[in-house]
Protein backbone atom coordinates (compact mmCIF):
# COMPACT_ATOMS: atom_id res chain seq x y z
CA UNK A 1 0.00 0.00 0.00
CA UNK A 2 1.23 3.50 -0.83
CA UNK A 3 0.11 6.42 1.35
CA UNK A 4 0.17 10.12 0.50
CA UNK A 5 -0.49 13.07 2.80
CA UNK A 6 -3.53 15.26 2.25
CA UNK A 7 -3.11 18.22 -0.07
CA UNK A 8 -4.46 21.44 1.45
CA UNK A 9 -6.18 24.17 -0.52
CA UNK A 10 -3.48 26.77 0.14
CA UNK A 11 -0.86 24.48 -1.42
CA UNK A 12 -2.81 24.39 -4.66
CA UNK A 13 -3.18 28.15 -4.76
CA UNK A 14 0.53 28.47 -4.00
CA UNK A 15 1.32 26.29 -6.99
CA UNK A 16 -0.84 28.52 -9.17
CA UNK A 17 0.67 31.73 -7.77
CA UNK A 18 4.22 30.55 -8.38
CA UNK A 19 3.40 30.48 -12.09
CA UNK A 20 1.72 33.89 -11.89
CA UNK A 21 4.97 35.34 -10.48
CA UNK A 22 4.45 39.07 -9.93
CA UNK A 23 0.64 39.05 -10.16
CA UNK A 24 -1.12 39.79 -6.88
CA UNK A 25 -3.92 37.80 -5.32
CA UNK A 26 -6.45 40.39 -6.53
CA UNK A 27 -5.74 40.10 -10.23
CA UNK A 28 -8.27 38.90 -12.78
CA UNK A 29 -6.30 35.68 -13.13
CA UNK A 30 -6.86 34.91 -9.49
CA UNK A 31 -10.50 35.97 -9.62
CA UNK A 32 -11.10 33.44 -12.37
CA UNK A 33 -10.23 30.68 -9.91
CA UNK A 34 -13.72 30.95 -8.47
CA UNK A 35 -15.56 30.12 -11.67
CA UNK A 36 -15.08 26.37 -11.98
CA UNK A 37 -16.89 25.29 -8.82
CA UNK A 38 -17.29 21.55 -8.36
CA UNK A 39 -14.64 20.15 -10.68
CA UNK A 40 -12.44 17.38 -9.29
CA UNK A 41 -8.88 16.86 -10.37
CA UNK A 42 -5.81 14.72 -9.69
CA UNK A 43 -2.05 15.01 -10.06
CA UNK A 44 -0.39 13.03 -12.84
CA UNK A 45 3.39 12.59 -12.92
CA UNK A 46 4.87 12.44 -16.43
CA UNK A 47 8.28 11.58 -17.84
CA UNK A 48 11.62 10.14 -16.78
CA UNK A 49 14.00 10.26 -15.07
CA UNK A 50 12.53 13.24 -13.20
CA UNK A 51 8.76 13.35 -13.48
CA UNK A 52 6.85 16.58 -14.06
CA UNK A 53 3.41 17.29 -12.60
CA UNK A 54 0.12 18.09 -14.32
CA UNK A 55 -3.18 18.54 -12.48
CA UNK A 56 -6.05 17.06 -14.50
CA UNK A 57 -9.83 17.33 -14.23
CA UNK A 58 -11.35 13.84 -13.91
CA UNK A 59 -13.86 13.67 -16.77
CA UNK A 60 -16.06 10.64 -17.51
CA UNK A 61 -17.38 12.49 -20.55
CA UNK A 62 -14.02 12.82 -22.32
CA UNK A 63 -11.81 10.38 -24.19
CA UNK A 64 -8.47 12.17 -24.21
CA UNK A 65 -6.03 12.98 -21.46
CA UNK A 66 -4.39 16.28 -22.40
CA UNK A 67 -2.31 19.06 -20.84
CA UNK A 68 -0.15 22.00 -22.01
CA UNK A 69 3.23 21.24 -23.60
CA UNK A 70 4.22 24.57 -25.15
CA UNK A 71 5.36 27.48 -23.00
CA UNK A 72 2.83 30.31 -22.93
CA UNK A 73 0.27 28.44 -25.00
CA UNK A 74 -2.53 27.77 -22.65
CA UNK A 75 -2.99 30.19 -19.75
CA UNK A 76 -1.80 30.08 -16.14
CA UNK A 77 -2.49 26.99 -14.06
CA UNK A 78 -1.19 25.09 -11.03
CA UNK A 79 1.96 23.87 -12.79
CA UNK A 80 4.36 24.83 -15.54
CA UNK A 81 3.81 23.41 -19.01
CA UNK A 82 5.17 19.90 -19.54
CA UNK A 83 8.68 20.16 -21.01
CA UNK A 84 8.91 17.01 -23.10
CA UNK A 85 12.54 17.74 -24.00
CA UNK A 86 13.43 16.85 -20.40
CA UNK A 87 11.90 13.36 -20.58
CA UNK A 88 13.91 10.40 -21.88
CA UNK A 89 10.78 8.32 -22.50
CA UNK A 90 8.76 10.92 -24.44
CA UNK A 91 7.82 10.21 -28.05
CA UNK A 92 5.83 12.16 -30.61
CA UNK A 93 3.42 9.80 -32.36
CA UNK A 94 3.64 10.22 -36.12
CA UNK A 95 1.31 9.50 -38.99
CA UNK A 96 3.15 6.21 -39.49
CA UNK A 97 1.59 5.15 -36.19
CA UNK A 98 -2.08 4.56 -35.55
CA UNK A 99 -3.38 8.03 -34.73
CA UNK A 100 -6.04 8.28 -32.05
CA UNK A 101 -8.35 10.26 -34.33
CA UNK A 102 -7.40 8.33 -37.49
CA UNK A 103 -5.02 9.18 -40.28
CA UNK A 104 -7.22 12.08 -41.34
CA UNK A 105 -5.85 13.94 -38.32
CA UNK A 106 -2.44 14.22 -40.02
CA UNK A 107 -3.60 16.88 -42.49
CA UNK A 108 -0.38 16.89 -44.45
CA UNK A 109 1.91 16.89 -41.41
CA UNK A 110 3.90 14.09 -39.84
CA UNK A 111 2.20 14.47 -36.45
CA UNK A 112 -1.12 13.08 -35.29
CA UNK A 113 -3.17 16.21 -34.60
CA UNK A 114 -5.99 16.38 -32.07
CA UNK A 115 -8.66 19.05 -31.73
CA UNK A 116 -11.48 18.89 -29.19
CA UNK A 117 -14.37 21.33 -28.73
CA UNK A 118 -16.87 21.26 -25.85
CA UNK A 119 -20.50 22.24 -25.53
CA UNK A 120 -19.86 25.31 -23.35
CA UNK A 121 -17.57 26.76 -26.02
CA UNK A 122 -14.05 25.90 -24.87
CA UNK A 123 -11.60 23.92 -26.98
CA UNK A 124 -8.02 22.73 -27.23
CA UNK A 125 -5.58 21.72 -29.94
CA UNK A 126 -2.72 19.26 -29.46
CA UNK A 127 -0.42 16.76 -31.09
CA UNK A 128 -0.56 13.14 -29.99
CA UNK A 129 2.34 11.98 -27.82
CA UNK A 130 3.33 9.15 -25.50
CA UNK A 131 5.31 9.02 -22.27
CA UNK A 132 5.55 7.08 -19.03
CA UNK A 133 3.10 8.36 -16.41
CA UNK A 134 2.15 7.50 -12.86
CA UNK A 135 -0.31 8.57 -10.17
CA UNK A 136 2.45 8.54 -7.57
CA UNK A 137 5.83 10.21 -7.31
CA UNK A 138 8.88 8.13 -6.44
CA UNK A 139 10.09 8.43 -2.83
CA UNK A 140 13.51 9.84 -3.67
CA UNK A 141 12.19 12.54 -5.95
CA UNK A 142 9.44 13.52 -3.51
CA UNK A 143 11.96 13.90 -0.71
CA UNK A 144 14.02 16.20 -2.91
CA UNK A 145 11.05 18.52 -3.37
CA UNK A 146 9.67 19.39 0.04
CA UNK A 147 7.36 22.06 -1.39
CA UNK A 148 5.50 19.58 -3.58
CA UNK A 149 2.03 18.70 -2.37
CA UNK A 150 2.34 14.94 -2.87
CA UNK A 151 4.87 12.79 -1.00
CA UNK A 152 4.96 8.99 -0.85
CA UNK A 153 5.52 7.53 2.60
CA UNK A 154 5.29 3.86 1.63
CA UNK A 155 5.77 1.91 -1.58
CA UNK A 156 4.17 -1.27 -2.85
CA UNK A 157 4.31 -3.06 -6.19
CA UNK A 158 1.04 -3.16 -8.11
CA UNK A 159 0.18 -3.80 -11.74
CA UNK A 160 -1.78 -0.54 -11.80
CA UNK A 161 0.62 1.52 -9.73
CA UNK A 162 2.68 2.54 -12.74
CA UNK A 163 4.50 3.99 -14.39
CA UNK A 164 2.93 2.93 -17.67
CA UNK A 165 3.02 4.32 -21.23
CA UNK A 166 0.15 6.72 -21.87
CA UNK A 167 -0.97 8.20 -25.18
CA UNK A 168 -2.13 11.76 -24.57
CA UNK A 169 -2.66 15.13 -26.18
CA UNK A 170 0.26 17.57 -25.90
CA UNK A 171 -1.68 20.83 -25.99
CA UNK A 172 -0.42 23.70 -28.11
CA UNK A 173 -3.46 25.99 -27.80
CA UNK A 174 -6.54 26.32 -25.58
CA UNK A 175 -9.57 28.61 -25.39
CA UNK A 176 -12.00 29.87 -22.74
CA UNK A 177 -12.30 27.61 -19.66
CA UNK A 178 -9.24 25.60 -20.59
CA UNK A 179 -7.24 28.81 -20.30
CA UNK A 180 -8.77 30.12 -17.06
CA UNK A 181 -9.34 26.95 -15.00
CA UNK A 182 -7.06 26.10 -12.09
CA UNK A 183 -6.21 22.59 -13.31
CA UNK A 184 -3.65 22.20 -16.08
CA UNK A 185 -5.64 19.84 -18.25
CA UNK A 186 -8.09 16.98 -18.45
CA UNK A 187 -8.05 13.24 -17.72
CA UNK A 188 -10.30 11.31 -20.10
CA UNK A 189 -12.30 8.68 -18.18
CA UNK A 190 -14.99 7.68 -20.69
CA UNK A 191 -15.21 4.10 -21.96
CA UNK A 192 -12.87 4.15 -24.96
CA UNK A 193 -9.49 2.52 -25.68
CA UNK A 194 -7.72 5.87 -25.24
CA UNK A 195 -9.25 6.65 -21.84
CA UNK A 196 -6.85 6.86 -18.92
CA UNK A 197 -8.26 3.91 -16.97
CA UNK A 198 -8.29 1.65 -20.04
CA UNK A 199 -4.69 2.51 -20.87
CA UNK A 200 -3.77 1.84 -17.23
CA UNK A 201 -5.10 -1.71 -17.61
CA UNK A 202 -8.07 -1.34 -15.25
CA UNK A 203 -11.32 -3.21 -15.85
CA UNK A 204 -13.50 -0.66 -14.05
CA UNK A 205 -13.28 2.32 -11.71
CA UNK A 206 -15.23 4.24 -9.08
CA UNK A 207 -15.64 7.92 -8.25
CA UNK A 208 -16.75 9.17 -4.85
CA UNK A 209 -17.31 12.94 -4.47
CA UNK A 210 -17.96 14.12 -0.93
CA UNK A 211 -21.45 15.32 -0.10
CA UNK A 212 -21.84 18.81 1.28
CA UNK A 213 -23.84 17.26 4.14
CA UNK A 214 -20.93 15.07 5.25
CA UNK A 215 -18.50 16.32 7.90
CA UNK A 216 -16.31 18.63 5.87
CA UNK A 217 -12.76 17.33 6.04
CA UNK A 218 -10.38 20.22 5.65
CA UNK A 219 -8.27 18.57 2.99
CA UNK A 220 -10.43 15.86 1.42
CA UNK A 221 -13.18 15.85 -1.16
CA UNK A 222 -13.35 12.24 -2.28
CA UNK A 223 -11.77 9.09 -3.67
CA UNK A 224 -11.02 7.62 -7.09
CA UNK A 225 -10.67 3.83 -7.24
CA UNK A 226 -9.22 1.99 -10.23
CA UNK A 227 -10.33 -1.60 -10.90
CA UNK A 228 -13.20 -1.86 -8.48
CA UNK A 229 -14.87 -0.23 -5.48
CA UNK A 230 -14.32 -0.30 -1.73
CA UNK A 231 -17.36 -0.90 0.49
CA UNK A 232 -15.62 0.66 3.50
CA UNK A 233 -16.45 4.00 1.92
CA UNK A 234 -20.18 3.30 2.23
CA UNK A 235 -22.44 4.58 4.98
CA UNK A 236 -23.67 2.08 7.56
CA UNK A 237 -26.17 -0.29 5.95
CA UNK A 238 -25.53 0.98 2.43
CA UNK A 239 -24.73 -1.51 -0.32
CA UNK A 240 -23.93 -1.07 -3.98
CA UNK A 241 -27.14 -0.86 -6.02
CA UNK A 242 -26.69 -1.82 -9.66
CA UNK A 243 -28.30 0.19 -12.45
CA UNK A 244 -28.37 -0.99 -16.04
CA UNK A 245 -25.87 0.75 -18.25
CA UNK A 246 -27.23 1.72 -21.65
CA UNK A 247 -25.08 1.26 -24.75
CA UNK A 248 -26.73 3.67 -27.19
CA UNK A 249 -23.61 5.83 -26.94
CA UNK A 250 -20.88 3.28 -26.33
CA UNK A 251 -18.13 5.45 -24.90
CA UNK A 252 -20.40 7.29 -22.47
CA UNK A 253 -21.76 5.95 -19.20
CA UNK A 254 -25.50 5.96 -19.85
CA UNK A 255 -28.47 5.11 -17.66
CA UNK A 256 -32.12 4.26 -18.38
CA UNK A 257 -34.36 6.75 -16.57
CA UNK A 258 -37.61 5.23 -15.32
CA UNK A 259 -39.22 8.13 -13.46
CA UNK A 260 -38.55 11.27 -11.46
CA UNK A 261 -40.11 12.48 -8.21
CA UNK A 262 -39.95 15.19 -5.60
CA UNK A 263 -39.71 14.41 -1.89
CA UNK A 264 -41.16 17.27 0.19
CA UNK A 265 -38.97 18.65 2.93
CA UNK A 266 -41.73 17.90 5.45
CA UNK A 267 -41.77 14.16 4.65
CA UNK A 268 -39.00 11.59 4.38
CA UNK A 269 -41.29 8.80 3.17
CA UNK A 270 -43.78 10.40 0.76
CA UNK A 271 -42.88 11.11 -2.83
CA UNK A 272 -44.73 13.04 -5.52
CA UNK A 273 -44.30 11.73 -9.03
CA UNK A 274 -43.53 14.34 -11.67
CA UNK A 275 -46.35 13.93 -14.13
CA UNK A 276 -46.08 14.86 -17.78
CA UNK A 277 -42.41 13.83 -17.92
CA UNK A 278 -41.65 12.07 -21.21
CA UNK A 279 -38.92 9.66 -20.09
CA UNK A 280 -39.11 7.84 -23.42
CA UNK A 281 -37.95 10.96 -25.22
CA UNK A 282 -35.36 11.63 -22.53
CA UNK A 283 -33.90 8.14 -22.86
CA UNK A 284 -33.86 8.42 -26.64
CA UNK A 285 -31.70 11.52 -26.28
CA UNK A 286 -29.38 9.80 -23.81
CA UNK A 287 -28.93 10.03 -20.04
CA UNK A 288 -25.22 10.11 -19.14
CA UNK A 289 -23.08 10.58 -16.02
CA UNK A 290 -20.41 13.20 -16.71
CA UNK A 291 -18.00 14.07 -13.89
CA UNK A 292 -16.38 16.81 -15.97
CA UNK A 293 -19.58 18.86 -16.06
CA UNK A 294 -20.10 20.96 -12.94
CA UNK A 295 -23.90 21.23 -13.04
CA UNK A 296 -26.55 18.93 -14.48
CA UNK A 297 -28.77 19.63 -17.44
CA UNK A 298 -31.96 18.14 -18.85
CA UNK A 299 -33.51 18.26 -22.33
CA UNK A 300 -36.11 20.82 -23.26
CA UNK A 301 -38.74 18.07 -23.05
CA UNK A 302 -38.05 17.76 -19.29
CA UNK A 303 -39.52 21.14 -18.36
CA UNK A 304 -42.20 19.38 -16.26
CA UNK A 305 -39.42 19.19 -13.65
CA UNK A 306 -39.43 22.96 -13.48
CA UNK A 307 -43.22 23.09 -13.46
CA UNK A 308 -43.44 20.57 -10.62
CA UNK A 309 -40.90 22.54 -8.61
CA UNK A 310 -42.94 25.71 -9.03
CA UNK A 311 -46.19 23.99 -8.07
CA UNK A 312 -44.72 22.36 -4.97
CA UNK A 313 -42.83 25.39 -3.69
CA UNK A 314 -44.90 28.29 -4.95
CA UNK A 315 -41.70 29.84 -6.25
CA UNK A 316 -40.95 30.80 -9.80
CA UNK A 317 -38.00 28.91 -11.28
CA UNK A 318 -35.90 32.06 -11.43
CA UNK A 319 -36.63 33.22 -7.88
CA UNK A 320 -33.51 33.63 -5.75
CA UNK A 321 -33.69 32.17 -2.25
CA UNK A 322 -31.82 32.43 1.02
CA UNK A 323 -29.94 29.48 2.46
CA UNK A 324 -32.70 28.78 4.98
CA UNK A 325 -35.31 28.78 2.22
CA UNK A 326 -33.21 26.43 0.12
CA UNK A 327 -32.94 23.91 2.95
CA UNK A 328 -36.76 23.71 2.99
CA UNK A 329 -37.02 22.84 -0.72
CA UNK A 330 -37.99 19.34 -1.91
CA UNK A 331 -35.39 16.76 -2.92
CA UNK A 332 -35.37 15.70 -6.55
CA UNK A 333 -35.38 11.89 -6.93
CA UNK A 334 -34.27 9.99 -10.03
CA UNK A 335 -35.25 6.34 -10.55
CA UNK A 336 -33.07 4.23 -12.87
CA UNK A 337 -33.72 0.80 -14.36
CA UNK A 338 -31.91 -1.98 -12.50
CA UNK A 339 -29.28 -4.08 -14.23
CA UNK A 340 -31.24 -7.28 -13.53
CA UNK A 341 -34.92 -7.50 -14.40
CA UNK A 342 -35.74 -9.19 -11.09
CA UNK A 343 -34.01 -6.52 -9.01
CA UNK A 344 -35.41 -3.34 -7.51
CA UNK A 345 -34.80 -0.19 -9.47
CA UNK A 346 -32.12 2.19 -8.24
CA UNK A 347 -33.21 5.48 -6.72
CA UNK A 348 -30.82 8.41 -6.31
CA UNK A 349 -31.63 11.55 -4.35
CA UNK A 350 -30.56 14.95 -5.67
CA UNK A 351 -30.95 17.32 -2.67
CA UNK A 352 -31.68 21.05 -3.00
CA UNK A 353 -28.25 22.30 -2.00
CA UNK A 354 -26.81 20.21 -4.80
CA UNK A 355 -29.20 21.50 -7.45
CA UNK A 356 -29.35 25.07 -6.06
CA UNK A 357 -26.17 27.16 -6.30
CA UNK A 358 -25.05 30.58 -5.03
CA UNK A 359 -25.85 33.36 -7.44
CA UNK A 360 -23.15 35.12 -9.39
CA UNK A 361 -23.45 38.28 -7.32
CA UNK A 362 -24.06 36.91 -3.83
CA UNK A 363 -23.04 33.77 -1.95
CA UNK A 364 -25.97 34.40 0.40
CA UNK A 365 -28.61 33.90 -2.29
CA UNK A 366 -29.27 30.75 -4.32
CA UNK A 367 -30.90 29.91 -7.63
CA UNK A 368 -31.56 26.65 -9.53
CA UNK A 369 -28.49 25.35 -11.36
CA UNK A 370 -30.41 22.84 -13.47
CA UNK A 371 -30.52 23.77 -17.13
CA UNK A 372 -32.88 22.76 -19.92
CA UNK A 373 -31.37 22.50 -23.39
CA UNK A 374 -31.06 20.18 -26.36
CA UNK A 375 -32.21 16.57 -26.13
CA UNK A 376 -29.64 14.97 -23.80
CA UNK A 377 -29.64 14.55 -20.01
CA UNK A 378 -26.22 15.19 -18.46
CA UNK A 379 -25.86 14.29 -14.78
CA UNK A 380 -22.83 16.24 -13.62
CA UNK A 381 -20.58 16.43 -10.56
CA UNK A 382 -23.35 18.06 -8.50
CA UNK A 383 -25.53 14.95 -8.99
CA UNK A 384 -22.63 12.62 -8.16
CA UNK A 385 -21.87 14.06 -4.72
CA UNK A 386 -22.41 11.84 -1.67
CA UNK A 387 -22.24 8.61 -3.64
CA UNK A 388 -19.63 5.99 -4.42
CA UNK A 389 -20.35 5.42 -8.12
CA UNK A 390 -18.87 2.35 -9.81
CA UNK A 391 -18.41 2.49 -13.58
CA UNK A 392 -18.24 -0.94 -15.26
CA UNK A 393 -18.89 -2.56 -18.62
CA UNK A 394 -22.55 -3.47 -18.18
CA UNK A 395 -23.63 -1.56 -15.11
CA UNK A 396 -23.25 1.54 -12.99
CA UNK A 397 -23.36 1.10 -9.22
CA UNK A 398 -24.49 3.59 -6.58
CA UNK A 399 -23.92 3.49 -2.82
CA UNK A 400 -24.36 6.33 -0.33
CA UNK A 401 -21.06 7.46 1.13
CA UNK A 402 -19.19 10.18 2.97
CA UNK A 403 -16.31 9.59 0.53
CA UNK A 404 -13.73 9.83 3.29
CA UNK A 405 -10.32 8.62 2.10
CA UNK A 406 -9.20 8.07 5.70
CA UNK A 407 -11.52 5.04 5.92
CA UNK A 408 -9.69 3.16 3.16
CA UNK A 409 -6.05 4.15 3.24
CA UNK A 410 -4.89 1.81 6.03
CA UNK A 411 -6.40 -1.57 5.09
CA UNK A 412 -7.15 -3.54 1.93
CA UNK A 413 -9.38 -6.47 2.82
CA UNK A 414 -12.65 -4.84 1.75
CA UNK A 415 -11.70 -3.97 -1.83
CA UNK A 416 -14.23 -5.26 -4.35
CA UNK A 417 -11.67 -5.41 -6.00
CA UNK A 418 -9.64 -2.24 -6.16
CA UNK A 419 -6.14 -1.27 -6.96
CA UNK A 420 -5.65 2.44 -6.67
CA UNK A 421 -7.20 4.83 -4.22
CA UNK A 422 -6.78 8.47 -5.06
CA UNK A 423 -7.68 11.05 -2.49
CA UNK A 424 -9.42 14.11 -3.86
CA UNK A 425 -8.54 16.91 -1.41
CA UNK A 426 -10.91 19.81 -1.34
CA UNK A 427 -10.15 23.12 -3.02
CA UNK A 428 -13.19 25.13 -2.11
CA UNK A 429 -14.02 28.24 -4.06
CA UNK A 430 -11.50 27.51 -6.81
CA UNK A 431 -12.37 27.29 -10.46
CA UNK A 432 -11.34 27.01 -13.36
CA UNK A 433 -16.40 -6.86 -11.21
CA UNK A 434 -15.93 -7.98 -8.35
CA UNK A 435 -13.31 -10.31 -6.78
CA UNK A 436 -10.12 -9.58 -4.94
CA UNK A 437 -7.06 -7.59 -5.84
CA UNK A 438 -4.15 -5.76 -4.31
CA UNK A 439 -4.40 -2.06 -3.65
CA UNK A 440 -2.47 1.16 -3.47
CA UNK A 441 -3.70 4.46 -2.07
CA UNK A 442 -2.78 7.68 -3.80
CA UNK A 443 -3.33 11.34 -2.96
CA UNK A 444 -5.19 13.56 -5.40
CA UNK A 445 -6.32 17.15 -5.88
CA UNK A 446 -9.88 18.43 -6.19
CA UNK A 447 -11.93 21.55 -6.34
CA UNK A 448 -14.86 20.98 -3.96
CA UNK A 449 -18.04 22.94 -4.49
CA UNK A 450 -18.53 26.04 -2.33
CA UNK A 451 -21.80 24.81 -0.91
CA UNK A 452 -21.99 25.47 2.83
CA UNK A 453 -24.72 23.05 3.89
CA UNK A 454 -26.54 20.23 2.05
CA UNK A 455 -28.80 17.25 2.43
CA UNK A 456 -26.91 13.99 1.86
CA UNK A 457 -27.36 12.25 -1.46
CA UNK A 458 -28.72 8.80 -0.68
CA UNK A 459 -28.77 5.86 -3.06
CA UNK A 460 -31.31 3.18 -2.20
CA UNK A 461 -33.13 0.28 -3.83
CA UNK A 462 -36.89 0.36 -4.23
CA UNK A 463 -39.32 -2.48 -3.71
CA UNK A 464 -41.05 -2.94 -5.95
CA UNK A 465 -39.92 -0.19 -8.31
CA UNK A 466 -39.67 2.21 -5.37
CA UNK A 467 -37.52 2.35 -2.24
CA UNK A 468 -39.11 0.63 0.73
CA UNK A 469 -38.90 3.74 2.92
CA UNK A 470 -40.93 5.77 0.43
CA UNK A 471 -44.68 5.76 0.04
CA UNK A 472 -46.18 7.11 -3.16
CA UNK A 473 -48.88 9.58 -2.25
CA UNK A 474 -52.45 8.52 -2.92
CA UNK A 475 -54.97 10.49 -0.86
CA UNK A 476 -53.26 12.38 1.94
CA UNK A 477 -51.25 14.49 -0.46
CA UNK A 478 -52.10 14.82 -4.15
CA UNK A 479 -49.46 13.99 -6.70
CA UNK A 480 -48.10 16.84 -8.74
CA UNK A 481 -50.42 17.53 -11.63
CA UNK A 482 -48.88 19.24 -14.62
CA UNK A 483 -50.58 21.10 -17.40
Amino acid sequence: MTHFPLIPHHNQLARRKRTLQEESSTTDADASLFQGIGTHYIDLFIGTPSSQTASLIVDTGSEWTAFPCVAGCCGQHTDAEFDFAQSETFSNRSCADSCGQGRQSCRGTQSCNVHMAYAEGSSWTAFEAQDHVSLWRQQQQANNNTNDSTTAVEQNQSSLQGPFPLRFGCQTATTKLFRTQLADGIMGMDDSPLSFWRQAGAQSFSLCFQSAAAPQLEDSAGVLTLDGYDDRLHLAGATMQWAKRTRSQDRYFGLFLQDMYFVPHTSSTTISKIKGLDTRTMNAGGVIVDSGTTTSSFPLSAKPIRDAYQQLTGNSWSKKLSLEDVKALPTLVLEFRARDSDSDNVVVEFPPLHYMWPTENSDAMYEPALYFMGDQTVLGADFMRGQNIHFANDRIGFASSNCDFNTVKSQTQHFQPSSIKIEVPSNQGVSGEDGTASSVSIGVLAVAAVLLVAIAVLVVANKPKRPSHYQVVEHDQPEVELT
